[in-house]
């Protein structure tokens, strides 16, 4: 029930405001009555009514003065005054004082239930607004925080903001200290409880440590992100010092604690909250070097500025496309990786951010896939390659970015020496196919034999005895020699008509080349048959 305070010297009328109204019918308790305001403001004090009904004219404390102590000490509560037409100018200080509504005397019952029930709606109003505010406070909060790091506050805004949210950042100087959850897409992978988890985890240490050394508000960024906004005196390197500390604290902590691994990036120190933007690029730019420094470090924007000044402007030298792409395509393994290596020398020498590595990464899977695209069976895994293509945007540090394209390369290379290695078993086949089907022939030649399979005699000839172990001719003399031993088994034939049956028009000839494949003779051998 709502709570109704009365408040009237007539003691005649108060006696009928109590009575003849049923207030209990609809929704209300006369928690109190009082007969001037000194009373009234100890009854409202004691009770903590929803809605005080009380006559401006009073003795000691007349309606007026018991609104404005009401409303200094209860903005809440819902006053409706009393009052006759002679006392307009009261009614208007009264509107002034932001009271409910006001009445006029001769009081109507119905008049007055209708307002009363109207000022105990409003009061319920209010409050379910007081409460979506206040379940609102922490998105209010975070908004405000995200919007001050990306610069979008002037100093009057950010002032107004502090106040209404009620944040503790009122300080001489500020710095942000970035962390980035190392594992936060490695950890629960599909499954977003898990990096919720993992984030929430650090959260807490990243908290805990900060109410242990210093000062500032701790909250929640990107996906893998946590800032903090640090606050400390006009000294600027105590500020610094502290930073780092809780920086290396927090890094400590989450491996000890939570076995696993963040890297912490620390921005310049601002004199006030409109800089606070620029403090948090820094720290942010020091966390995207952490693919050059490698993960669980503490990174500042000093040791940035100091890179960048030395390097220049970072870039990776020509050339190393068409390099790699023909090593690759000779199947030439380790001559691949050198180029892989010399782009990753540089790379470390002068330092370029993990965006433009990422895309550098792509770069080269690119240069790789072109390299074929005119085969029609490429020598590389197609959804290997699809699914690095994928890996890449995500990967944190240079030494897995190059890992992964290491691979691929080796991969890649290994690919092609297989295929050309069935290819040149297919057509070493077909020569010797060839050959098997025309020893007869005089004056069969490595020509010949590389023409008919579309290949040049260097080549042919390097790959024929890479398949068979033996030259062409030696191979060719042997299949010569087997068919004249069958032929000298099985037949009654002369020498010189063997001879002639397989390939060898010079019967002498023949026979110096029987021997040196037999120990015999032809007509040795058939003599033994």
């Amino acid at each position: 029930m709502w709570k109704l305070v009365l408040i009237d010297d007539d003691h005649i009328i108060l006696r009928g405001l109590s009575r003849n109204i049923p207030w209990g019918e609809y929704g209300f308790e006369v928690s109190a009555s009082a007969h001037d305001g000194e009373e009234g403001l100890d009854a409202v004090e004691r009770e903590r009514p929803h809605v005080v009904i009380t006559d401006i004219r009073m003795p000691f404390m007349d309606g007026l003065q018991l609104t404005e102590a009401l409303k200094s000490k209860f903005p809440d509560v819902k006053i409706i005054l009393m009052t006759s037409y002679d006392e307009f100018e009261f009614a208007q200080k009264a509107l002034k004082l932001k009271v409910f509504d006001f009445v006029l005397k001769p009081v109507e019952n119905d008049k007055l239930l209708e307002v009363a029930l109207r000022a105990a709606a409003e009061w319920e109003q209010e409050r379910v607004l007081a409460k979506k505010v206040l379940e609102g406070v922490p998105f209010l909060r975070q908004r405000f925080y995200e919007n001050l790091l990306r610069g979008k506050y002037r100093q009057e805004e950010i002032d107004h903001e502090l106040a209404f949210l009620e944040l503790p950042l009122k300080a001489e100087r500020y710095a942000v200290l970035l962390i980035i959850a190392d594992d936060y897409y490695e950890t629960g992978a599909g499954n977003r409880f898990g990096q919720e988890l993992l984030k929430y985890c650090i959260h807490n240490i990243s908290l805990e440590v900060l109410d242990s050394l210093g000062e500032g508000v701790v909250f929640e960024l990107g996906e893998d992100e946590i800032a903090i906004i640090c606050t400390g005196s006009a000294d600027q390197q105590a500020l610094e010092k502290k930073v780092m500390q809780m920086a290396e604290h927090i890094r400590y902590n989450a491996e000890v604690y939570l076995k696993t691994t963040v890297t912490l990036g620390t921005g310049p120190v601002c004199g006030d909250l409109t800089g606070i933007a620029q403090s948090y690029h820094g720290a942010k730019a020091a966390t995207e070097f952490r693919h050059i420094a490698g993960t669980n470090q503490v990174l500042s924007f000093r040791d940035t500025q100091m890179k960048q000044q030395a390097s220049g402007h970072p870039a990776v030298n020509g050339g190393w496309e068409a390099d790699l792409g023909m090593n690759i395509r000779l199947g030439f393994i380790q001559e691949a990786l050198r180029v892989l290596e010399y782009i990753e020398m540089q790379i470390q020498s002068a330092p370029i951010t993990l965006e433009r590595l990422r895309l550098l990464g792509i770069e080269i899977v690119l240069v790789i896939v072109n390299t074929f695209q005119s085969w029609s069976e490429p020598p590389y895994d197609r959804e290997r390659v699809e699914e690095l293509l994928q890996e890449l945007p995500k990967i944190r540090t240079a030494k897995d970015i190059f890992q992964s394209l290491r691979v691929l390369i080796r991969d890649t290379a290994a690919g092609v020496n297989d295929s050309r290695s069935t290819q040149q078993k297919r057509q070493v086949d077909q020569a010797v196919d060839y050959i098997l089907k025309t020893y007869m022939k005089e004056g069969l030649s490595l020509q010949d034999v590389a023409d008919q399979v579309h290949l040049s005699t260097s080549y042919f000839s390097m790959i024929f005895k890479k398949q068979t172990g033996t030259t062409f001719s030696e191979f060719l003399q042997d299949v010569r020699m087997k068919k004249a031993v069958e032929l000298l088994r099985g037949e009654e034939m002369r020498t010189y008509e063997v001879a002639s049956r397989v390939g060898y028009a010079n019967p002498r000839h023949f026979s110096v080349l029987f021997k040196r494949h037999t120990g015999k003779t032809p007509s040795e051998f058939k003599q033994l048959q």
